[in-house]
């Protein structure tokens, strides 16, 4: 589910936008940010468990908004189909 087009920083330690080990707590950190909120979602052992965390808070918090978006944009192209009938 990882979104491939994403970047990622070259120094980044796991290779996954959202995942980076902390030196301080010696652990894997997950995070999300959507609409310039941060979801934190939690501290982990391993980094594929920090991995898989990022991957369900995608389906969490990314899912149902890019639904809702491919929602508005099928209803944008039916109402022009429909102004386009009218003339």
């Amino acid at each position: 589910m990882l979104k491939t087009e994403r970047a990622v920083y070259s120094n980044s330690t796991s290779g996954v936008s959202g995942v980076w080990y902390d030196q301080k707590r010696k652990k894997w950190r997950a995070r999300i940010v959507l609409k310039g909120k941060e979801h934190f979602l939690g501290y982990f052992p391993t980094e594929e468990e920090a991995i898989q965390a990022r991957i369900e808070g995608e389906k969490k918090y990314w899912d149902p908004l890019l639904e809702k978006q491919g929602t508005i944009e099928d209803n944008n192209a039916k109402e022009k189909t429909d102004k386009e009938e009218k003339k």
